[in-house]
């Protein structure tokens, strides 16, 4: 199985599709359990159980404009953050393809906070830092 350094993003009516690179010490595989534990008069345990809900969270070192073919900037990234209609075309469900090929449909949430690094503020030197989340909708399947 092929692995990649980093994650590709795709429009849900295809028409863009990028790759963004991933600083590994901010990445997480977040599962939040959706459920509500209560102590009853009695002081038994009262546990009603909901799904189990993934979001991955990415540090994403993005240049201000890209030089390399098929890796996004920082403006397609904040592009797919936008993404805001879910009837709009492109809606806001995206396609995230991991480092394994696996593919998820997701929704971006949280902030779009891009931070500068380094000195330069402007161009193909000027590297930012954004910290992503992505939640999972549904799970599609590994790629090849």
């Amino acid at each position: 199985m092929t692995t990649y350094p980093y994650f590709i993003l795709r429009t849900s009516d295809d028409g863009i599709e990028k790759r963004f690179r991933v600083v590994l010490s901010g990445y997480a595989n977040v599962l939040e359990k959706v459920q509500n534990v209560a102590r009853t008069i009695d002081g038994d345990l009262d546990v009603s159980t909901g799904s189990v809900q993934q979001r991955y969270m990415f540090m994403v070192r993005v240049r201000q404009y890209e030089t390399e073919d098929d890796y996004g900037d920082t403006a397609d990234l904040e592009m797919f953050y936008r993404l805001n209609n879910p009837n709009g075309t492109p809606s806001n469900l995206i396609t995230f393809i991991n480092h394994l090929g696996e593919e998820n449909i997701v929704v971006m949430s949280g902030d779009f906070n891009s931070q500068l690094q380094g000195v330069m503020v402007e161009g193909d030197t000027a590297w930012s830092i954004v910290n992503c989340i992505f939640q999972v909708v549904s799970q599609v399947g590994a790629g090849s």
